[in-house]
């Protein structure tokens, strides 16, 4: 068992190097098709889905990574959707990159298609912000501010 830093421990977890930010290494953490469950419970947690070939998901880490790092009370994770494909087919993700917030119970809570427009900018073709009608994120101000942050 490791843990991430932040006091949650997780199992079976890598951090991936997407290099650093501000100097620093990022608190994002890999979740692959064994890992992905416990990985998405028990804390609010964003996850990025991606491809190593995808270049709009390539310039969208930096950006995910900063936010993990500005916002250390919610866990932040990746996952290939090439590489696992059984999570990303079992949430239904299509497209990459795609950013889904799981509350505690590891229940889907929001998600977000494409590559997120900047803060108080409209969605384009392509972008779009999906709330399932479960438990928004008005449920936890400090995971609205990190998507708030990821959008912008």
């Amino acid at each position: 068992m490791s843990t991430d830093g932040r006091g949650d421990h997780r199992h079976d977890h890598h951090v991936y190097d997407h290099g650093p930010v501000a100097g620093k290494d990022a608190p994002v953490v890999d979740l692959d098709d064994a890992s992905f469950e416990a990985g998405t419970e028990g804390a609010w947690t964003v996850v990025d889905f991606w491809t190593p070939w995808c270049g709009p998901c390539k310039a969208f880490h930096p950006v995910f990574d900063q936010v993990a790092y500005d916002t250390p009370e919610v866990r932040f994770a990746r996952c290939d959707v090439d590489a696992n494909p059984r999570s990303a087919s079992a949430l239904g993700i299509l497209g990459v990159p795609t950013v889904v917030l799981f509350d505690p119970d590891g229940n889907e809570a929001d998600r977000i298609v494409g590559v997120p427009p900047p803060q108080g900018a409209q969605p384009t073709a392509g972008q779009g912000h999906v709330t399932n009608g479960q438990r928004g994120l008005s449920a936890n101000p400090s995971v609205e501010a990190a998507v708030s942050r990821l959008t912008g």
